[in-house]
């Protein structure tokens, strides 16, 4: 673990270059680690925290006036930092929120196909079509229940490497569809 980040990590604060040189928890980095910070000139490292987790570290060079920096920049850091982490979570939300979204549709486009006047074989025929087109699946395939036989029978498939035996059987309990399809 390198002493830097494990500090930022266990604390909600900024980190400047002048503690890093004087805290004894610092004294372990190497002398390649002290060229580094010097020949990136860092003089400041504030954690971005998204609930209790730390995803990324602002590091930032001298100001240009030169001068320290005072508790003022520390509090208008923390605060960027702060405010990048509510917008990382919101994108990260916003993807969640999206992904719901398709799915939904996508059932939607499932119960559509269903609800229209076709046979059953039609129907599961294009329930795979959008399952396979709309998610990008490699194949899509849909079994039913041979109960007499105790088999699950492939009904129709969908793969980009080509189509199934189409007298594809499995006993109930066999593999992983056959347990499934068994419980």
């Amino acid at each position: 673990d390198h002493p830097i980040p494990r500090w930022l990590n266990s604390r909600q604060e900024v980190l400047t270059r002048a503690e890093v040189d004087s805290r004894p928890e610092f004294r372990s980095l190497w002398g390649q680690e002290r060229a580094d910070l010097d020949r990136l000139a860092l003089e400041a490292f504030i954690p971005v925290r998204v609930k209790d987790a730390m995803v990324g570290v602002f590091a930032v060079g001298p100001k240009v006036s030169r001068a320290p920096y005072t508790l003022d920049d520390k509090n208008a850091l923390a605060t960027l930092a702060n405010q990048t982490a509510v917008a990382i979570e919101n994108a990260r939300l916003y993807q969640q929120v999206s992904r719901h979204l398709e799915d939904a549709l996508l059932l939607n486009k499932v119960a559509v196909a269903a609800a229209t006047p076709l046979d059953s074989g039609e129907v599961i025929q294009r329930s795979l079509e959008i399952l396979h087109g709309v998610r990008n699946f490699e194949r899509v395939h849909f079994f039913t229940l041979d109960e007499q036989r105790g088999e699950l029978v492939l009904h129709s498939s969908l793969a980009d490497d080509g189509p199934l035996p189409p007298e594809l059987r499995i006993p109930l309990g066999t593999g992983l569809t056959g347990w499934v399809a068994q419980s």
